[in-house]
């Protein structure tokens, strides 16, 4: 899945929908406004990381960084996977 301020916001609601908080309650314990909050659920906040790991963190979640692989690694690693198995050369 693509990281966008988009996905971040639905996570957020749909986790704060599912801790049974409104936004005025997660914004109280996070010491931001409700507006900001509201702003960060819409996708349209320019997301400030700390402040994005610590709602993610009161709602359970948290933010993890993978590398991405490149094409030419996908497409070796696919060729790899439909290439016939060879036999070990017998001595």
């Amino acid at each position: 899945m693509r990281f966008t301020p988009r996905i971040l916001g639905l996570v957020v609601s749909q986790a704060r929908k599912e801790a049974g908080l409104t936004q005025q309650q997660l914004a109280q314990r996070l010491q931001v406004s409700r507006k900001w909050l509201s702003s960060l659920e819409n996708g349209k906040e320019d997301v400030n990381l700390r402040l994005a790991h610590n709602v993610l963190s009161e709602l359970g979640y948290s933010l993890r960084l993978e590398k991405q692989v490149s094409l030419d690694e996908k497409e070796a690693s696919s060729q790899e996977a439909l290439a016939p198995n060879k036999k070990p050369a017998v001595r």
